[in-house]
C-alpha cells in the first residue's frame, strides 16, 4: 500500500510539472508574441515617420534655396542703393509648408510609446525646429516682408539691411531644421537595420548668432 501511495504521488508530481512547465511555456511565449507585435508595429510607424520626414526635408531644400536668392538678391539691391541707382524690386519667398500629420496621430493614439525613449526625445527636437522654422517663414513672408518693403522709398539702405538680417536668421533656423531632420532620417534608418539606437549628438540650441553669419 505504501508503494501504492508513492506511486500515485509521484505521478501528481510528475502531472503537475507538466502543468506548470505548460503555463510557464504559453506565458512566455504570449511575451514573445506580445513583444513581436509591438515590434512589427514601432518599425511600421517609423517607417512612416521616416517618409514624413523626408518629404520635410525636400521642404526644407527648397525653402534654403529660395532663401540664398533672394539674399543675394537683397546684397545686389544694397550695391545698387550704394551707387544711387534705380531698383526694381522682386523677392520670391517659399513659406514652408511642413508635415505633421504622423507625428501628431501616433501622439494621441499613444503608438509612439513602441518607439524607444532615447529615439522620441531626438524625433521630438526635429520636429519642434522644424515647427518653429515653419512658424518663421509664415512670419517674414506675411508680416515683416510687409513692413520692410513699404519702408524702402523712405530708407532705402537702412530697410535692405533690416531685410538681409531677418532673411538670415529665418534661413538659419531653417538650416537647423534641415540639420536635424536629416539626422533623424538616418537615425531610424539606423535603427531599423541594426535594432540599436545610433549615438549621434544632436543640435539642440541655436549658438550661431546673426551677427557672426553677416
Amino acid at each position: 500500500m505504501i508503494q501504492s501511495l508513492k506511486n500515485n504521488i509521484k505521478k501528481v508530481v510528475f502531472e503537475l510539472t507538466i502543468i506548470v512547465l505548460g503555463v510557464l511555456i504559453a506565458l512566455a511565449s504570449n511575451t514573445w508574441y506580445q513583444s513581436y507585435q509591438q515590434e512589427q508595429q514601432a518599425n511600421i510607424l517609423l517607417s512612416k515617420l521616416k517618409h514624413e520626414l523626408e518629404n520635410n526635408l525636400d521642404e526644407l531644400n527648397e525653402s534654403i534655396a529660395s532663401y540664398e536668392q533672394n539674399i543675394k538678391k537683397t546684397k545686389l539691391y544694397l550695391e545698387l542703393a550704394e551707387k544711387e541707382e534705380s531698383i526694381d524690386y522682386e523677392f520670391s519667398l517659399i513659406i514652408l509648408d511642413m508635415e505633421f500629420g504622423v507625428w501628431q496621430f501616433g501622439q494621441k493614439r499613444d503608438e509612439l510609446n513602441k518607439i524607444p525613449v532615447e529615439m522620441l526625445i531626438k524625433l521630438s527636437a526635429s520636429y519642434r525646429q522644424s515647427e518653429q522654422a515653419e512658424k518663421l517663414t509664415q512670419k517674414l513672408l506675411l508680416e515683416d516682408l510687409d513692413s520692410i518693403t513699404e519702408r524702402l522709398e523712405d530708407n532705402e539702405k537702412d530697410s535692405l539691411n533690416m531685410l538681409k538680417r531677418e532673411l538670415l536668421q529665418t534661413k538659419m533656423y531653417i538650416d537647423v531644421a534641415k540639420i536635424q531632420v536629416s539626422r533623424s532620417i538616418k537615425l531610424i534608418s539606423h535603427y531599423q537595420k541594426t535594432n540599436e539606437l545610433l549615438k549621434e549628438s544632436y543640435i539642440t540650441s541655436l549658438s550661431t548668432t546673426v551677427n557672426q553669419t553677416l
